[in-house]
């Protein structure tokens, strides 16, 4: 005769033990979400709580990097032509800034030249049939 629930030897302990794990676990990410939502709120007060658009952007900033627990974080604005303009950082020292900066745009004055020269690739392959001689 095999023991009843509860019963010791029965491995209804085990399943309790298991579901409590569970709980726990539940109840831990609950309020994990629970602390980022209050602080998004918190953020959402902050950001709007200023008229001055570079206090606000770096509010953003700011509240951008500790919701998302990255180790540093930047914003850059644009000017009418779509230069870089003001940029905002949180989490890295002005010096470690500016090299990534200037990292990231070497990089995108690669990309740019890159581009330019498939293009023109591109074209001069497309005059090239259009000019062909049969």
């Amino acid at each position: 005769m095999s023991p009843g629930p509860g019963a010791p030897g029965s491995g209804s302990g085990a399943r309790r033990s298991g579901t409590a794990a569970g709980a726990d676990a539940l109840r831990r990410e609950n309020e994990v979400l629970r602390a980022r939502f209050a602080a998004l709120g918190e953020a959402s007060l902050r950001i709007g709580a200023s008229l001055d658009l570079e206090t606000v952007l770096q509010e953003v900033v700011d509240s951008a990097r500790a919701l998302t627990v990255a180790r540093a974080a930047f914003i850059a604005t644009m000017d009418d032509t779509g230069a870089p303009e003001d940029f905002f950082a949180s989490g890295i020292t002005e010096e470690a800034f500016r090299s990534l900066l200037h990292d990231a745009l070497a990089v995108e004055l690669d990309v740019a030249q890159y581009r330019l020269q498939n293009t023109l690739d591109q074209q001069y392959a497309a005059w090239l049939l259009e000019h062909m001689e049969d």
